[in-house]
């Protein structure tokens, strides 16, 4: 399965970082996202994808979230998470994740096209990669690696997905004939998807690195 795809313009609130400074100073972020990227492009992947893409799959509440200025000048946000299930990946009851953009108190700031920045008090099942260099992640997929945890119209929970900014993409690279990008289904459905592809994902023998 195609790893999502993302552009190399990387739009500041002050100005814009440069492709060769991002290729130089973020190459974690290239390497996971492949250089020929277009900006706020990804392939459409399913749960099976997301799951197959992933080295860390939690559920989680988000509990703080902090922007600030890396050694290497991108502007960087950090996330305290509660976690509440472990799908892939080490079991820990909380957890600090590092996920590229945000914005300082001086309004200086960096926008990624369609990637998912979770809100704090939000319950969240994140599907990411594993840690570059500068400990970074990315959710896969982009939004698609964010699935927010709602309340349902039939009081039991859903799983909503958003994909504002995003254009999806199928296995040949076009845009038509596919379903809609946002989505909402059952929570439990959703969990059980998880736990199956992450399953067989194990039966193969390929387990999480991070």
């Amino acid at each position: 399965m195609k790893t999502a795809l993302l552009g190399v313009l990387l739009a500041t609130l002050l100005g814009v970082v440069s492709a060769p400074r991002l290729a130089t100073h973020f190459p974690d972020l290239f390497e996971s996202i492949g250089r020929d990227a277009r900006a706020g492009t990804a392939v459409r992947l399913d749960t099976t994808g997301l799951v197959d893409a992933a080295q860390l799959i939690v559920e989680a509440e988000v509990e703080s979230a902090t922007a600030f200025e890396a050694s290497d000048g991108i502007v960087d946000t950090e996330y305290h998470l509660q976690v509440m299930r472990t799908f892939l990946g080490e079991d820990l009851t909380a957890r600090s994740i590092r996920l590229p953009g945000g914005v300082l108190e001086d309004g200086r700031g960096l926008i990624l096209p369609g990637l998912p920045h979770p809100a704090v008090g939000e319950r969240v099942i994140l599907f990411l990669t594993g840690q570059g260099p500068s400990l970074r992640r990315m959710p896969v997929g982009l939004g698609q690696g964010r699935w927010r945890v709602v309340p349902g119209s039939n009081g039991e929970l859903a799983v909503l997905t958003e994909m504002a900014g995003v254009t999806l993409l199928d296995d040949q690279g076009n845009e038509g004939h596919l379903p809609p990008s946002n989505w909402v289904r059952s929570y439990a459905q959703g969990v059980a998807e998880i736990q199956a592809a992450v399953n067989a994902r194990l039966a193969r023998g390929e387990e999480s690195s991070q």
